[in-house]
């Protein structure tokens, strides 16, 4: 989760444990509602006090382009832009993050920002590549109507990006 480091395993461990304090479950859901209230184009800064119960993880967005003739063959290309995505207790968040490294106090803007509920499906694209990832999310307003939209990323920790989705998931079902 956000302000988790990995690296601090030695220090963490010489320091005596400090017993924290249950998080105040009124402090939680404003703060759950701010973030359902995110718009595309808003900036936040990754702290524990805007994102709680928050997860990151670092991302490439493959975003299919026009293919390009070339002797004859037609060969796709792909943009890839830099993302993070971001694992609620309720919510799938997208965040251009500008090409900077994901870390406690940076700022990023808002792409995206779906109810977990909204993710239909999660599919592999490559069956060589297990880090790439298509996320399938509900598009249309109607439930009769399902449309979906598949946005595909790149997630290096992917094995770990796809336990939070089903460990969060599991509260609706």
């Amino acid at each position: 989760s956000i302000g988790d480091d990995d690296d601090d395993d030695d220090e963490a461990a010489a320091r005596p444990q400090q017993r924290q304090s249950a998080p105040d479950p009124a402090a939680l859901a404003l703060a759950q509602h701010k973030i359902a209230g995110l718009r595309k184009g808003q900036t936040v800064v990754f702290d524990s006090a805007n994102l709680p119960d928050t997860v990151l993880f670092s991302a490439i967005k493959l975003k299919p382009t026009k293919s390009v003739k070339s002797l004859g063959i037609s060969l796709p290309i792909e943009k890839k832009l830099v993302r993070c995505i971001a694992v609620n207790r309720e919510r799938l968040l997208v965040f251009d993050t500008h090409e900077q490294p994901v870390k406690f106090g940076a700022t990023a803007v808002v792409k995206s920002n779906h109810h977990l509920t909204e993710l239909v499906k999660l599919t592999f694209p490559r069956a060589r590549e297990k880090d790439v990832v298509a996320v399938h999310l509900r598009a249309g307003a109607t439930p009769s109507a399902v449309t979906l939209k598949a946005n595909t990323y790149k997630v290096p920790r992917a094995e770990s990006f796809i336990k939070q989705l089903q460990d969060r998931l599991a509260r609706f079902r």
